[in-house]
């Protein structure tokens, strides 16, 4: 096992030049990393498997690129990638763990591709954009003490039955490959529901948390439990949304108000303490035992 640095002295920039690299191509078992340098490095599918890829906050360059309109990635096999740059970096990682300690400030700081078994997001400062112009399947969401960072889910991510732990930033479902089938787990932070098919999902909102519901499609959640926080469906605008199970407990707010009265409670709206439920106008309520 070696660790190798970029030093960016080979005949061109690409990622696969042995010659940029201070002890050789990564291979098996070597770490790679990426930090003194503001090389542009040319993204390509790196076909040998390695170890760890370290991009370090030295990096001011760039890691993956635009051309034409169209995104290129750095591909990679290892076990585990490291992000703690500012730099623009784009990768389809198929990896066992992936975690961004440090972002750009920017709408597209890190793209994130491939076959992600953790992704851990601890840092980031700007959008960590998920499965958008490729695909991403990934396990296990983390998003922990990011609250400038916001995680934008796609509509090529599959997330399958990941659990979703979150407790500060933003997460935003801006579309899904699949239906998900999994628990968000929110105690800080926001959510912004755009698009996506949760009907056996749950959603487990506690705090201050606010879930701002921007629905314009029919769709259906299967269990939302509000130990706190505030869900915001004053901006829904599909015609039928459907919570299979909801449950209010105290200090929660339930907010259905957009005029158009398009939630439906399969089985109703339990109360398990001082919860608020804001009714829309003309809603028929019924009390049952």
């Amino acid at each position: 096992m070696a660790v190798t640095y970029w030093t960016g002295g080979g005949v061109d920039d690409a990622f696969g030049t042995a010659g940029n690299w201070s002890a050789g191509l990564p291979g098996a078992g070597d770490t790679a990393i990426i930090n003194d340098t503001s090389n542009a490095i040319v993204a390509e599918t790196y076909a040998t498997t390695f170890e760890e890829l370290r991009v370090g906050n030295g990096f001011t360059g760039s890691l993956g690129v635009t051309a034409n309109g169209a995104l290129i990635t750095l591909g990679v096999t290892c076990t585990s990638v490291v992000i703690d740059t500012g730099a623009a970096v784009y990768v389809n990682a198929t990896a066992d763990l992936v975690t961004i300690e440090r972002t750009g400030t920017g709408d597209d700081a890190v793209r994130l591709t491939g076959d992600v078994t953790t992704l851990r997001v601890l840092g980031a400062r700007g959008t960590v954009v998920l499965g958008e112009a490729t695909a991403l399947a990934l396990d296990d969401l983390e998003i922990l003490g990011s609250r400038t960072a916001t995680v934008e889910v796609q509509s090529l991510t599959t997330l399958a039955a990941a659990p979703i732990s979150m407790d500060d930033g933003r997460l935003e479902f801006r579309g899904m490959a699949a239906t998900y089938t999994g628990q968000i787990d929110c105690h800080g932070g926001r959510i912004d529901l755009y698009a996506g098919s949760y009907t056996t999902a749950t959603f487990e909102i506690w705090g201050s948390v606010v879930v701002n519901d921007y629905r314009d499609a029919n769709s259906t959640i299967g269990t939302v439990n509000m130990f706190g926080g505030t869900w915001d469906a004053g901006e829904a605008t599909a015609d039928l949304l459907t919570i299979t199970t909801l449950k209010l407990y105290t200090d929660a707010t339930f907010d259905e108000r957009n005029g158009l009265l398009n939630f439906a409670y399969t089985n109703g709206v339990h109360f398990a303490g001082a919860g608020t439920f804001h009714a829309a106008t003309a809603r028929k309520i019924t009390e049952q035992a």
